[in-house]
């Protein structure tokens, strides 16, 4: 494979994956808002496995991320035999 389709695949990837994790970074406070006057003190807690369910999204996105920069760069500077 070309560097270049790698570079492609990893913009392409980072593109969609990077709000993903952000979005769900966000999520984990329960609220958009992180002020304490926006927030619903009467709101039902979210259950534990929706939190880890967040959690397991993101490192698998993250090492996804990592795998294909790595693919990237062994293309890039490793010499074509």
């Amino acid at each position: 494979m070309e560097w270049g389709n790698h570079l492609f695949a990893l913009v392409a990837f980072a593109l969609g994956a990077l709000p993903l994790i952000y979005w769900l970074l966000n999520s984990f406070s329960g609220t958009e808002s992180v002020e304490p006057a926006r927030r619903d003190i009467w709101a039902k807690p979210a259950p534990a496995w929706l939190w880890y369910a967040k959690l397991a999204a993101i490192v698998v996105l993250v090492c996804v991320l990592m795998v294909e920069w790595g693919l990237f760069m062994a293309e890039t500077f490793t010499p074509s035999l």
